[in-house]
């Protein structure tokens, strides 16, 4: 079974600093698919940069544009108007379609996907060997809240041709920021139908904050529970050892981490408040590798700074 690692660059710096401590010693039996958002950064860019690391798996990792793969897609689906700008606007769905994307150019069978603003500290061949099937990460953060929820749950069983219900779907919610899959021939089915339909367009194009950005978030949770009932592969919960995931700062102090146990990959979805954690959290990890990672490309001037300390 072919396996991948997704992970979507779009800042330097972020996947700079997860370059600068992923572990030089490891023999991985999966390939990294960088997936770069080229209205940002370069791809020649990037690659000059990953090289200065000589990490063997990520010198012979695969690029892909974001943008090209939109392209790919807008044309495979024929989307117009609304569902085309959805697409091409969101921000998120390439880590959606990446499953799709390279079983059908790379042959890839089972992809765990990432953003770059991680830190992968061990193996993730051992994820792979965890979970057979699909992984989701457990977030009670994304339940329905709005007063409309109901309105919101029998748009997307329509869309899943499901009848979940509300307990249900609260009673198991999820982050959608890393997840393992295997390929899916009903993935692209149901994205045509959430991409085109007037209730994902209303909750993006006329909401701002909370429902607008968890739109793909309530594509992943619905998908979740129908792949629950497929039963066609094991879905499982992502575990602590796997991935850690940080939601907030300021509500532990740094100094914990990593002194009982070092999860595989930390993903720091602190939103704009990442140069607070990564000021506080760097220095904290040089006992444990030796140096303190100095900023160099977008947060040259936000890190370790005054106004960067939280304790």
């Amino acid at each position: 079974m072919k396996k991948a690692v997704g992970i979507g660059v779009s800042n330097f710096e972020f996947f700079n600093i997860l370059l600068s401590y992923y572990p030089k010693d490891l023999n991985e039996d999966f390939t990294f698919y960088l997936f770069v958002d080229t209205n940002k950064l370069s791809i020649d860019h990037v690659k000059r940069l990953v090289k200065t690391h000589g990490i063997p798996a990520f010198d012979n990792a695969e690029y892909i544009s974001v943008p090209s793969l939109y392209e790919f897609y807008e044309h495979e689906l024929n989307l117009t108007g609304k569902s085309k700008t959805f697409l091409f606007e969101h921000g998120c769905f390439f880590k959606l379609l990446m499953p799709d994307y390279l079983h059908r150019h790379f042959g890839v069978d089972q992809i765990y996907s990432s953003d770059d603003d991680v830190f992968i500290l061990g193996d993730l061949t051992d994820t792979f060997a965890n979970y057979k099937g699909f992984g989701f990460k457990k977030d009670n953060l994304f339940n329905f809240k709005t007063e409309r929820k109901h309105e919101f749950l029998a748009a997307f069983n329509e869309m899943f041709e499901s009848d979940f219900s509300m307990e249900r779907i609260n009673g198991l919610s999820l982050n959608a920021g890393n997840i393992m899959s295997r390929y899916h021939e009903k993935l692209i089915y149901f994205f045509e139908r959430f991409i085109t339909h007037k209730m994902s367009h209303h909750m993006f194009f006329d909401f701002t904050g909370y429902t607008s950005w968890t739109t793909e978030q309530r594509f992943h949770h619905f998908w979740m529970h129908w792949l629950m009932d497929e039963g066609k592969y094991p879905v499982d919960m992502l575990k602590a050892e796997d991935l850690r995931l940080v939601l907030s700062v300021g509500k532990n102090h740094p100094d914990q981490y990593l002194k009982s146990a070092t999860p595989r990959l930390i993903h720091y979805a602190v939103g704009k408040k990442k140069h607070l954690f990564l000021s506080e959290f760097l220095p904290r990890i040089e006992w444990k590798y030796g140096f303190i990672y100095q900023p160099k490309y977008e947060m040259k001037n936000k890190l370790f700074c005054e106004n960067a300390k939280l304790f």
